[in-house]
């Protein structure tokens, strides 16, 4: 028998299955179906695609594109089921792009309380894109932001939000720490869970701004 103390690092990658053991022993991992998400438009749409979700306004003032989820299982067993339990570690992975150019655009790719488009205004974390400058959001009991660079149009960023429990946020932008929120923005406790993707025109319109949304899983500690 082989135990983990016996494999080299080539090993490790030739025959990964106790990787895998672990990661499934120590930790859940969501991966939402496209299909399933709930949809809230106005004026805007949402097309599901092969391995993304493409949301957009349309041209009309103050028009919406929304998906939303509840999550099901971040939790320890001993809070109701579609409630986070902010102290476990927890990491959410996604792949964002931004296309058509609009100062007035706002979108958002968040993991929070409620199932509606907006800043967050209770425990969750995840990003907000004012055209194509992003912020990395969270709030455990006010919220704050840190400023994490600026998407070229059409062009993907991946993203990795991770919370260290009681200690602080990370935001990974390509692999890289693009920006880190601590204090009162660390989530705490536990909340209902909603994963909630979102695009909003603004009061001028004139612009089918598009958010797409890809690769998304919400790995936590159990």
């Amino acid at each position: 028998m082989t135990i983990r103390s016996d494999l080299k690092m080539r090993d490790t990658f030739s025959d990964p299955v106790w990787l895998l053991d672990n990661l499934y022993d120590k930790h859940k991992v969501f991966t939402p179906e496209y299909e399933a998400f709930g949809t809230s438009h106005v004026g805007g749409g949402v097309a599901v695609e092969a391995n993304s979700i493409a949301l957009h306004t349309s041209v009309a003032i103050n028009s919406t594109g929304l998906l939303r989820s509840p999550c099901f299982g971040l939790n320890s067993g001993d809070i109701t089921r579609y409630n986070c339990d902010y102290s476990k570690r927890l990491e959410i992975l996604f792949s964002v792009l931004r296309y058509a150019f609009d100062a007035e655009v706002v979108a958002r790719v968040q993991l929070k309380t409620v199932n509606t488009e907006g800043d967050l205004a209770a425990i969750g974390l995840g990003l907000r894109i004012d055209n194509y400058t992003v912020l990395g959001e969270a709030f455990g009991t006010a919220r704050q932001t840190v400023a994490l660079g600026t998407l070229t149009g059409d062009r993907l960023w991946r993203v990795r939000i991770v919370l260290i429990p009681g200690n602080r946020v990370e935001f990974w932008v390509n692999g890289v720490l693009a920006g880190t929120l601590t204090g009162t923005a660390v989530p705490i406790g536990n909340g209902a869970a909603f994963l909630v993707l979102s695009i909003i025109n603004g009061a001028t319109g004139g612009v089918d701004a598009f958010l797409y949304v890809s690769h998304i899983t919400i790995v936590q500690e159990w």
